[in-house]
């Protein structure tokens, strides 16, 4: 068996920018917002020239993770180098930057992935961002269907698809809260039925006319499109013994300044080097997967083979 990305030219390298957020959301690990750590702009551009000379023929992609990476103050300066160097930037945000920030920014992004989170979340001001960008530019925006505030969460899906509905650059998507050292309440099998990927898609099906490949790689196990959201909701995000290509596909700059093939990926085996230290050794093998689970979207975009 094989999980396949759609366009195997791409090089994403996933950075923890920060450990720093404006918002407290319960389902998240204090660790994610109760940081100082930010890492430097010139090690960061560092690595990204390493990977570009290991693979000149490949389109790198940058995806800023945090904490809340666009809090950073010296992150236009960053985005700025990187749009020089053709490589295509993007964050997973809280969007909460203000619309005169993201009209003066989004010109250096290739895109946006913006996570609405229930508690804290504006739909107007998420609206008005998304009407912002370019209309090539893709926006995948990402509702955490909460499932102690489900209905809300909802009608925030609701909203946020009808308001831009004549936007061929967005896709309103569901994304699971899970165990990630928060506050964790398991969904129901109600909810976890109404989650299913033939209804959400009925539910919020438009047109789209973009490039996904922009901020994302369309995933397929044995060439048949494969839904994240939905492999999270059936266990079929367990890749255990699998053969997985993290550190070839991809890999991850994490807010201790090392660099490592994933985001799941603290064992030694899966060490890459550290950007303050200028040390990074990409292979060339993969290596075998040794979790029951993939923890991020990005872990999910690095493909994956069984051992014949």
């Amino acid at each position: 068996m094989k999980l396949t990305i759609e366009n195997d030219n791409i090089f994403i390298t996933d950075i923890v920018l920060n450990t720093i957020c404006n918002y407290r959301c319960s389902y998240c690990s204090p660790s994610l917002w109760a940081g100082k750590t930010r890492l430097d702009n010139n090690d960061i551009l560092w690595c990204i020239d390493e990977v570009k000379k290991k693979y000149p023929y490949k389109q790198l992609t940058a995806r800023f993770t945090g904490g809340e990476p666009t809090l950073n103050p010296k992150i236009s300066n960053l985005l700025k180098e990187l749009y020089n160097r053709n490589v295509h930037t993007h964050f997973i945000t809280n969007g909460s930057r203000t619309l005169r920030w993201w009209k003066e920014n989004q010109k250096y992004l290739s895109g946006m992935i913006v996570s609405v989170h229930t508690t804290y979340a504006e739909p107007d001001h998420i609206v008005d961002i998304c009407k912002v960008f370019d209309q090539h530019k893709p926006i995948v925006i990402s509702v955490l269907i909460d499932p102690t505030e489900w209905n809300k969460s909802l009608d925030n899906c609701y909203y946020i698809h009808d308001k831009l509905k004549n936007n061929t650059n967005s896709y309103v998507m569901r994304v699971l809260v899970e165990d990630k050292g928060g506050i964790y309440t398991p969904y129901t099998e109600e909810q976890k039925q109404f989650l299913s990927h033939k209804k959400w898609n009925k539910l919020f099906d438009k047109k789209i006319n973009v490039d996904w490949s922009l901020i994302t790689n369309l995933l397929y196990l044995n060439n048949e499109y494969y839904d994240p959201a939905e492999a999270k909701l059936t266990g079929k995000d367990n890749f255990f013994g699998w053969k997985c290509y993290a550190g070839i596909d991809g890999c991850r700059i994490r807010e201790d300044n090392s660099i490592t093939r994933s985001a799941c990926g603290l064992d030694s085996e899966w060490v890459l080097g550290n950007i303050k230290k200028r040390i990074i050794n990409l292979p060339d093998d993969p290596v075998i997967c040794n979790k029951h689970a993939c923890i991020c979207l990005t872990d999910m975009q690095m493909s994956k083979e069984t051992i014949n």
